[in-house]
């Protein structure tokens, strides 16, 4: 998760983009892995 909000920093990406982004950060695998 952390990998995802760093990568939100530095990109900084639109509202909806945000929203796209978080949920392939919680539905990728590599999701479950950090957790």
């Amino acid at each position: 998760l952390d990998k995802c909000v760093t990568g939100l920093a530095t990109r900084l990406p639109r509202p909806t983009d945000l929203v796209k982004y978080a949920e392939s950060c919680m539905y990728t695998p590599n999701y479950r892995s950090y957790r």
